[in-house]
């Protein structure tokens, strides 16, 4: 079983809510079930944020183990460029990747994603092919994903490495 971000399902678990102590009883049943269960079930949870979990979920014996995972270096970060341009049926040499890769620093996959796919919104709105002449922008900043002039002037406002033209 699979609990995305479980600090925010249970983050008012061990304290005052105002959701009428739902959320405690929430956690107290997945706390029980953890415990008595029979059957052979993995579970694995995700957290962004460790000291948001309730202490008792993070007790001895709840979860075998705890794993970070950081985000992308640069070569993972160009790879996940190259598997995203060729799910989308583009070739990767048509792209300044060490370019893509440096601007993107401190994306995620999924943000990288989400670039990939905004350029391609851009170049479909121009009604031309996404190339190096198309923005990958910076998925927190959604004024990095319009057409040329649009981008360059996020480009300025935005400074380093948060959008970039691929020219």
């Amino acid at each position: 079983m699979w609990i995305d971000e479980i600090e925010k399902a249970f983050a008012s678990a061990s304290s005052d809510s105002a959701d009428g102590g739902l959320s405690q009883r929430m956690f107290g049943t997945l706390l029980s079930w953890m415990q008595d269960h029979r059957a052979p079930i993995f579970l694995i949870a995700t957290a962004n944020n460790l000291a948001q979990l309730p202490p008792e979920l993070m007790r001895k014996g709840r979860f075998d183990e705890i794993f970070f995972v950081d985000l992308p270096g640069p070569k993972e970060r160009e790879a996940i460029f190259c598997v995203h341009l060729k799910k989308r049926n583009r070739d990767k040499a048509k792209f300044d990747l060490p370019r893509l890769t440096a601007a993107s620093e401190g994306l995620s996959g999924a943000e990288i994603e989400q670039a990939v796919i905004s350029g391609m919104y851009a170049a479909f709105a121009e009604k031309s092919e996404c190339t190096r002449a198309h923005p990958f922008g910076h998925p927190r900043h959604p004024a990095a994903f319009g057409g040329h002039a649009r981008t360059r002037r996020a480009t300025a406002k935005l400074g380093q490495g948060r959008c970039v033209m691929a020219d």
